[in-house]
């Protein structure tokens, strides 16, 4: 099992809003919190990350699953794991095909 770790800290006195694909997820994190997105999957891959003002969305890769934790405890579960996608390409990339954009 192949697994990759992506902390997302809101450093800031207002609300982050954290966008998990290719399950279009939205969570909130809190004024200075931090939540930790695992993602775990039979087959060696890379997370995405997208910044932008008010909001973090994290890409899967394909054959990943996924979780949100709070410290030890866990906010949310994927536990479908995201479907074959066309060869050299991310999901960020599938999902942009289609007009499936992260939050700006």
């Amino acid at each position: 099992m192949y697994e990759v770790t992506e902390v997302v800290e809101n450093d800031t006195d207002s609300e982050l809003l954290l966008i998990i694909e290719p399950w279009g997820d939205e969570l909130v994190i809190g004024p200075r919190q931090r939540f930790t997105v695992r993602f775990r999957a039979p087959t060696r891959g890379a997370s995405e990350t997208h910044r932008a003002p008010g909001a973090v969305t994290v890409f899967a890769w394909s054959g990943a699953t996924a979780e949100v934790l709070d410290g030890d405890r866990l906010v949310r579960d994927y536990p479908t794991a995201v479907p074959p996608l066309p060869p050299a390409m991310s999901v960020r990339q599938f999902l942009h095909l289609f007009g499936l954009n992260e939050k700006k």
